[in-house]
């Protein structure tokens, strides 16, 4: 009769008793199954390749191998920073001061550099254009394209490598290069001489057709405005002058940009992303030139109006513009801007690096996209992204940079070092990303690959220069 008693008043107990005691059997059970599964798959591994599966795997015996090499590499690395990370735990309390320059592997940051100037210098033709694609597969057909922006985009950074490693024969390319491109530099119409713009063609374009592209006007200054400090006779303040009132007439009245001109046509409804952002960065890059501040004012006008536009949009929603937060870096340097102007650029910079902040993938199942930014282990995105980071980590105080900001350039330095070509025929390239293809399109080295990761890689260090420099001091 008690037990009776016992078990209608207990009942609903008893129930979820015995339902949780089936389910931790069931649990268990499963557990074991996986187990033995584990174990015939292992098995069965070792024996076919005892039996010959080996014939099958022989067809992509070398590039697995390299993965595997690349994919243990980089969980060696990891163990190796989680231990540095642990002996400096008390300095990670807020933003440091202070950037790692010490990366697994023996090549230090200036012999990474200058195996991606090698690179560059010896894939300069003979007419001043780039050698603008290869692949590490040569069985790969190479497409006949060319990009004028890229190009230009590579003189930048053959510049920015001479700031470290400053030498004739990089300067001597700097001429080179930057020739080639002011041939491609001619009136946007034969009534508006004083307008020129810098003209994309074939194999860029299609067949019998001319584009005038805001960003590729934006880029050539960027590079004339370079290389006059070299040499001024290679391209002259008329003729930049001439590019800088093609960026201008492109503007319009709220500061916004049109993006491309077509000849014969005239205005298209493309719009790009990073056109403003390049046009900008020209623009102040030649007012440090020309002493003309109303360049200035128009490349001021138009990374306001794209801050303006932004200031309501959450982080999440803000689009990706790495050269907006690059041409930010010159102007926040000019004693011209305002307190109300340095302000709104200074929270669309924060908000953008936010943005990039996020999207770093710290944690993932394929070890080869760890500390990327995107699902393929793009290289030319996390170096773009890294670029705009620290020219943001350059400019603002500490107190003014966003939260994670130096370990996500930190570990985005670790995914980018460890996809450099340090070996072969293409020593000094970053492959197109680390996910493999079918195509073995993930195995080409694009002109602009090498261009934003030597880019990135400078950056880098000379900010970890900086830094160092200002901690000695204090």
């Amino acid at each position: 009769m008690n037990l009776r008693r016992f078990c209608r008043q207990n009942a609903t107990a008893i129930q979820f008793a015995i339902l949780f005691g089936i389910l931790f059997y069931l649990i268990y059970q499963l557990k074991n199954i996986r187990i033995n599964h584990q174990k015939k798959k292992f098995g069965n591994l070792s024996s076919g390749n005892s039996a010959g599966s080996s014939s099958r795997l022989e067809d992509k015996k070398h590039e697995g191998h390299l993965r595997r090499e690349k994919n243990e590499e980089f969980m060696k690395e990891d163990n190796a920073y989680a231990a540095i990370e642990a002996d400096e735990s008390d300095e990670r309390k807020g933003e440091r001061r202070r950037l790692r320059t010490s990366f697994t592997g023996d090549l230090s940051l200036l012999q990474r550099i200058e195996l991606s100037r090698d690179y560059i210098l010896s894939n300069i033709k003979q007419d001043g254009s780039f050698i603008y694609q290869v692949n590490l597969n040569k069985s790969v057909r190479i497409p006949d394209d060319y990009n004028l922006l890229r190009h230009a985009g590579t003189i930048y950074s053959l510049a920015t490598i001479n700031e470290v490693l400053p030498s004739d024969e990089v300067k001597s390319a700097i001429v080179k290069t930057t020739t080639w491109l002011t041939h491609r530099v001619a009136p946007l119409r034969t009534s508006q001489d004083h307008v020129h713009a810098v003209w994309s063609k074939e194999p860029e374009t299609k067949a019998g057709m001319a584009e005038a592209k805001l960003g590729g006007a934006g880029l050539s200054l960027v590079s004339f405005a370079k290389a006059y400090q070299i040499d001024p006779n290679v391209v002259s303040l008329e003729t930049m002058t001439k590019v800088a009132e093609f960026i201008k007439f492109m503007q319009k009245p709220d500061g916004q940009f049109n993006s491309k001109w077509l000849q014969g046509v005239g205005l298209t409804d493309f719009n790009s992303l990073y056109y403003p952002g390049e046009a900008c960065l020209g623009l102040v890059l030649f007012h440090q030139t020309s002493h003309n501040d109303q360049w200035f004012s128009i490349a001021l006008k138009g990374l306001k109006h794209l801050a303006e536009s932004r200031e309501k949009e959450s982080v999440s929603n803000v689009l990706p513009d790495h050269w907006a937060l690059i041409s930010s870096r010159e102007l926040l340097n000019s004693a011209l801007l305002t307190h109300a102007d340095r302000d709104l650029l200074v929270r669309h910079a924060q908000k953008v690096s936010n943005k990039f902040i996020s999207e770093q993938i710290v944690s993932a199942v394929q070890p080869q996209v760890r500390y990327s930014f995107d699902s393929t282990g793009g290289l030319s995105p996390a170096c773009t992204r890294v670029e705009a980071l620290l020219a943001i980590m350059h400019v603002l105080e500490p107190s003014k940079l966003p939260p994670k900001i130096t370990k996500t350039v930190e570990n985005a330095m670790k995914f980018i070092l460890h996809y450099q070509e340090t070996s072969g025929p293409f020593k000094g390239g970053f492959r197109r990303q680390s996910v493999p293809r079918k195509d073995s399109r993930h195995m080409e080295i694009r002109i602009d690959n090498v261009q934003h990761c030597v880019t990135a890689i400078i950056k880098y260090y000379q900010l970890a220069q900086k830094w160092a420099n200002q901690t000695s001091v204090m």
